[in-house]
């Protein structure tokens, strides 16, 4: 009786281990007295734990909305954390030398100085417009194709270009790194959302560029003592398992911080290159993976299979099982400039009230929040965190967490 009741202190002992004084995993640094003064901790843990009802607005690819302030570049970011926000969300393109380039289009002349190149749609099989060919640091000879097909004797090393605002204005700003996102958030509290984009997942080639891409951000991450700032978000591009990246971690002895020093946030989405998106294994393995904080189940209607009682998941929707075993749940809200519908910016969903047919409800807040309770975000990445605030505020739905400027 002695030694089962000796067994059995070890275990609880071991179990608060497991999840140390602040239910982070074991060798994050929030955990420490040291990171739990900081912001972004408590942000990450009210994130995962707390004001599940309200709503975190996010900033999509920086705040860049006004003329001269592009997209996903250093300046976004500033212009985010200088308005308050605590998160922000930005992606990456792995280049051929290996650098997390600052970018969300394969095709990079919509975003930079960068010549066009020879179709914009990203397809798998025209390596033209894969970043994954073009060099940071020097010309790619010869392999990239110009809008006719032929091959640019020279195209320029991408850290010599400059990003364009929404307005198709090149600005003043060079492009950016991985690395230099790390250094920002050395200085400042913010936690960066890292989205990173290839082209179809569907290619083992393509994958493995991937997961590098993942080995990558966490070396440099590491290397900079940020990993507790950063969530990587995996699912954008293409669905990865959690086998495929422990496989791919473990020899280059990564796992441990992909699993416990890092935070992650799961994007599920149904459609043709997502196939396992109502698959309850390959959702349970990530909803057990230790450094999950939220899902983001994106939907772009009340049909969708994501909202839907599915008989696998106890006759819940997806959006229900996933808030049932704890996990706050986002949408991403793609929205123009003024309340008329008319694009102005990237996005052309908004859709008030007798302003016409939509297909892609995701940019109503009207229909995102006219969900049940079990169903309605706890996040919105959105290219307009201002006007979806003022929405937020009018309802009572803004989450504390949104500005880092607020008191927690």
């Amino acid at each position: 009786m002695k030694r089962i009741f000796l067994l059995f202190l070890v275990l609880a002992f071991l179990r608060i281990s497991i999840y140390a004084q602040h239910s982070f995993p074991p060798t994050h640094w929030c955990n420490t007295t040291e990171g739990w003064k900081t912001k972004g901790c408590r942000a990450l843990y009210g994130m995962k734990f707390e004001e599940k009802e309200k709503v975190i607005a996010i900033p999509h690819r920086g705040s860049w909305g006004l003329p001269g302030v592009p997209e996903n570049c250093m300046t976004a970011i500033d212009s985010a954390y200088t308005q308050g926000y605590m998160f922000v969300e930005v992606d990456v393109i792995l280049t051929a030398d290996k650098k997390l380039f600052l970018c969300h289009d394969q095709q990079t002349n919509r975003m930079t100085s960068l010549p066009p190149t020879f179709s914009a749609d990203g397809n798998l099989f025209d390596n033209g417009t894969f970043v994954r060919n073009l060099s940071w640091f020097s010309p790619t000879l010869n392999k990239v194709p110009d809008i006719q097909a032929v091959n640019y004797p020279s195209f320029p090393a991408i850290n010599t270009a400059h990003y364009k605002d929404r307005f198709n204005n090149i600005t003043n700003y060079l492009t950016n790194t991985f690395e230099d996102v790390c250094d920002y958030m050395k200085s400042h509290d913010i936690i960066v959302a890292l989205d990173i984009k290839t082209g179809s997942m569907k290619d083992l080639v393509t994958k493995k560029e991937y997961l590098e891409a993942i080995s990558v951000a966490l070396r440099i991450a590491e290397e900079k003592n940020v990993l507790s700032k950063l969530i990587l978000k995996p699912g954008s591009s293409g669905q990865v398992t959690v086998d495929e990246i422990q496989a791919y971690l473990e020899p280059r002895q990564q796992w441990d911080t992909f699993r416990n020093r890092i935070n992650v946030i799961l994007i599920n989405i149904v459609g043709g290159s997502f196939p396992m998106a109502t698959d309850k294994k390959y959702l349970d393995a990530w909803y057990n993976l230790p450094s999950l904080i939220a899902v983001e189940q994106i939907y772009k209607k009340a049909s969708d299979p994501l909202l839907t009682p599915n008989p696998n998941f106890g006759n819940k929707s997806i959006v229900q099982y996933t808030k049932d075993r704890g996990f706050r749940t986002g949408v991403f809200h793609p929205i123009p400039t003024n309340i008329y519908g008319a694009p102005g910016g990237r996005g052309n969903y908004f859709n008030p009230n007798n302003y016409g047919e939509i297909q892609d409800l995701r940019g109503n807040l009207e229909f995102l929040f006219s969900l049940p309770q079990n169903s309605a975000p706890g996040i919105i990445v959105t290219d307009r965190p201002d006007v979806d605030r003022s929405f937020l505020k009018l309802f009572n739905l803004e989450s504390k967490y949104t500005l880092r400027t607020n008191d927690f």
